[in-house]
């Protein structure tokens, strides 16, 4: 009988295809990510970390050599504290613009290090930490999951 040669021959294509099957990339993975975070009803609060800056970028000689449109923008330190703070498992980022309404960035905070990161110092071989791990997140502009974003807090930076 073919059908067990057949069941034989499916196995195995599964299993070999399975050890040899990269994982989804990252540009796949953060609007999954994303939307199964909305679908379980994730909060994403509205974090204003920018505001724009007193001109725009046409006022700067040095940066029209490289843009040629665009809005400065100046962080806020007193919101980056706030954000350290609260540590927001995700947020909505609002990026301001002086030419149109802007845009929104929708982030979720990940964990860089593995679990078991521990800091040496060269000064003090035996003086260990686990460090402040600051904050880092991945998401994407809202309603463009073709698009790919991440912000590192670190400190009031």
């Amino acid at each position: 009988m073919r059908m067990p040669s057949l069941v034989l021959a499916l196995f195995l294509f599964l299993a070999v295809n399975g050890l040899y099957s990269q994982p989804a990339p990252i540009e796949q993975k953060v609007p999954a990510t994303l939307e199964a975070l909305r679908s379980a009803g994730e909060d994403f609060p509205r974090v204003d970390l920018f505001e724009t800056a007193l001109g725009d970028a046409g006022g700067n000689a040095k940066t029209m050599q490289v843009v040629s449109k665009g809005t400065l923008l100046e962080l806020k330190a007193e919101a980056i504290e706030q954000l350290r703070q609260a540590r927001h498992a995700s947020m909505t980022l609002p990026l301001p613009s002086l030419e149109s309404p802007g845009q929104e960035v929708e982030l979720y905070r990940v964990d860089i290090f593995s679990p078991d990161f521990m800091l040496r110092y060269s000064s003090s071989l035996d003086k260990e930490s686990s460090a402040d791990r600051h904050l880092h997140y991945r998401g994407i502009l809202k309603g463009n999951p073709n698009s790919l974003v991440a912000i590192s807090i670190l400190g009031t930076r």
